[in-house]
């Protein structure tokens, strides 16, 4: 049956219910003014005249299941007080209850109970009906005058019509059940159906373990991501060990920690499957909790990503290419503009080579934040976590963008007030925030000032930069940290990518801080940002700061196969008093090494013959105390922790700055002289 079409029947009956209670009320009325029963017949004329009227009106206004009480009500009440004496159970009223009850089950429950009361009710009618018998009603149950032959034919007409009636809606009630549990069939069979489709488009399965029984459920598309059949029975512990061994710990630690304490994980793992395919996945694990709210199991996700994790990692590789390709001219620009800097020049030869250096620098910031935010956004951005003077590194942040400042003639103030000054972090990317705040303030600040405050509050560290450059429009300052976003009422005629302030953001949340924004247009903005950190009593953050280097002869080789690097390189190590040794390849700086006392290596790892990695380890095999500093013009973390691995004990990522770079030699000289003292 349509759904249209059952409203139209269900309306029907409803109403037909009405109308018959109403000539109910109508009849009896009659009856007992013929009979000069007064006061029943005034109850009934009320019945008849106000209370059925609103039952049609109720139903009219669409409030059935108002209009289905109302008769229950009114029709239970006439059954138990306006019974006219033929019978405890024969009168009419009666059976106005049971229509009354029948129609409001009809609206109002589920459908199970409606059907059993359905078959119920008319069979009670029928007993009532059939059993007691209006002749044999005792004289002291009768009312004076009353008719017994028309209240037997009244009895019995009453009764078969209201029978029909309800039998009408019984055989409507068993169809409806009918044809509600077919469409509650095939839909169900049409969602599962479904599911399972969705479940394979997006490659992602389902698992569940009842601790009652012990038993591990797998969806379709769980047996498809393991390559496995459906007869293979499931456990947790074969589950676990298809995991790739590099993981398979991780994955050991997230399932028990979900047992015993309910903890939800959701992580990415390498997986090896039971044909030996290599894929990544991604596991979700979460309590399973009964209607009580007790943890009955656990159960959740397992997703195949590795079409999603090769486009990350050919989008990283192609970023890091990138970004070598950029870098590798970059390091000549700005390294040769650094060496005509420290040389005789005039001043509009100065203005020139200073433009330079900063186009250099501001092309490899931009390199840097992009670099950076495609980490954010693919989760592959780790933060270290060591011990570091803050004291120190906040001065040299001041220092660094001083110049800046003195350049647009802004007073440049830091304020500190810490009492535990080495702290547990990444300095790193510490000093990136701190310099994205100060480098944007000094950016959009003309005229004024520009501070940094930094204070020790409960165990955290507050960090405040104050400006009073142009300002914000009150409504842009939600959207200050959106990637590419910037704000178009500033004055200033600054502009720059908009990846500052979402990456500096970004690495106060990787660092369990909050940050806070207030800005006035035309009055300045004050960016304060608080971080959790952890004080300690030993320092590895280690800088050395010379206004000249002199490294005393000292044979350091360069392993690079690009021409201008070299001349750079080699320009550096000659203004520190060193000898510097070139070669083009990593074969060369192997036979270089063993035939000549070198003291330090730098090593470009990507070079013709024998790359870096291979040159490194063809070394240290030979002099393991040989010091190799890599450089590269790769960004990707890959790189870096594949460096440390063959031996490196340090890494300068292209473009190479001299200070930076002579600062590495010389702790590096200085760890040798104490090894032989």
């Amino acid at each position: 049956m349509s759904e249209s079409r059952y409203i139209y029947t269900q309306e029907k009956l409803f109403e037909a219910i009405i109308y018959i209670v109403w000539a109910s009320y109508f009849f009896y009325t009659i009856f007992y003014i013929v009979s000069e029963v007064w006061l029943r017949a005034a109850v009934l004329g009320i019945g008849t005249c106000v209370i059925a009227p609103l039952f049609w009106l109720l139903n009219k206004k669409g409030h059935k299941s108002a209009a289905a009480l109302l008769i229950t009500v009114s029709a239970t009440f006439y059954t138990f007080w306006g019974h006219i004496g033929f019978s405890l159970m024969g009168s009419l009223e009666y059976y106005y209850l049971v229509i009354a009850v029948g129609a409001f089950l009809m609206f109002d429950l589920e459908h199970k109970k409606s059907l059993i009361l359905s078959v119920a009710l008319p069979l009670a009618t029928w007993a009532s009906t059939s059993i007691i018998d209006p002749n044999q009603i005792p004289e002291s149950l009768l009312i004076e005058g009353a008719n017994l032959e028309i209240v037997a034919f009244t009895s019995k007409v009453g009764s078969t019509i209201l029978v029909l009636v309800i039998m009408a809606i019984f055989v409507f009630r068993v169809k409806e059940l009918k044809d509600l549990l077919v469409s509650e069939y095939e839909i169900s069979q049409r969602n599962y159906k479904q599911l399972l489709r969705s479940e394979e488009y997006a490659k992602i399965g389902s698992w569940r373990l009842t601790f009652s029984d012990q038993q591990l459920y797998w969806s379709e598309e769980t047996y498809r991501i393991y390559e496995l059949e459906p007869p293979f029975i499931p456990d947790v512990e074969s589950g676990i060990n298809y995991f790739h061994p590099d993981d398979r710990e991780r994955i050991t630690n997230y399932v028990q920690v979900l047992i015993d304490d309910q903890i939800p994980y959701d992580d990415e793992f390498k997986f090896v499957t039971a044909k030996g395919n290599h894929r990544w996945v991604r596991a979700i694990g979460f309590p399973l909790k009964g209607k009580s709210g007790e943890v009955t199991g656990i159960e959740g996700c397992f997703q195949d990503i590795t079409e999603k994790k090769e486009v990350e990692m050919a989008k990283e590789e192609f970023l890091a290419l990138v970004s070598h390709e950029m870098r590798t001219p970059l390091m000549s620009v700005i390294g040769f503009s650094d060496i005509l800097r420290e040389s005789k020049l005039e001043p509009h030869q100065e203005q020139m080579v200073n433009a330079i250096y900063s186009g250099g620098e501001a092309v490899v910031s931009i390199i840097n934040d992009v670099l950076d935010v495609s980490k954010i956004k693919n989760s592959m951005l780790r933060l270290r976590n060591e011990a570091c003077d803050l004291e120190k590194l906040l001065k040299e942040s001041h220092v660094f963008l001083s110049h800046s400042a003195k350049v647009k003639g802004l007073d440049f103030n830091l304020e500190l007030d810490i009492q535990n000054k080495i702290v547990l972090c990444d300095p790193t990317r510490l000093r990136q925030v701190i310099t994205n705040f100060l480098s944007n303030a000094i950016k959009f600040t003309d005229e004024g000032f520009v501070s940094l405050e930094v204070k020790e509050v409960s165990g955290s560290y507050r960090f405040c930069v104050h400006d009073s450059g142009c300002g914000m429009s009150k409504s842009f300052i939600p959207k200050i940290f959106d990637a590419f976003e910037q704000d178009g009422s500033a004055q200033s005629g600054s502009k720059g990518t908009g990846l500052g302030m979402y990456i500096s953001k970004s690495l106060i949340d990787m660092m369990e801080g909050d940050i806070e924004v207030q800005s006035e247009p035309g009055v300045g903005s004050a960016f304060c940002f608080t971080l959790p950190l952890i004080s300690s009593n030993i320092c590895d953050y280690k800088t050395v700061v010379h206004e000249k280097f002199d490294f005393d002869g000292a044979t350091i080789l360069y392993a690079d196969d690009t021409p201008m690097n070299q001349m750079v390189v080699k320009k550096f190590l000659e203004s520190a008093n060193c000898k510097a040794i070139l070669v083009d390849d990593g074969q060369k700086a192997v036979d270089v090494c063993l035939a000549e006392d070198v003291d330090i290596v730098l090593m470009d790892l990507q070079m013709p013959v024998l790359d870096g990695f291979g040159a490194t380890e063809s070394i240290l095999a030979q002099k393991p105390d040989l010091p190799i500093i890599a450089f590269s013009a790769f960004s990707n973390e890959s790189s870096k922790e594949k460096a440390y691995a063959f031996g490196c004990i340090d890494i300068l990522s292209k473009p190479i700055r001299k200070n930076e770079l002579l600062e590495k030699i010389h702790l590096q000289l200085e760890k040798a002289k104490v090894k032989t003292a």
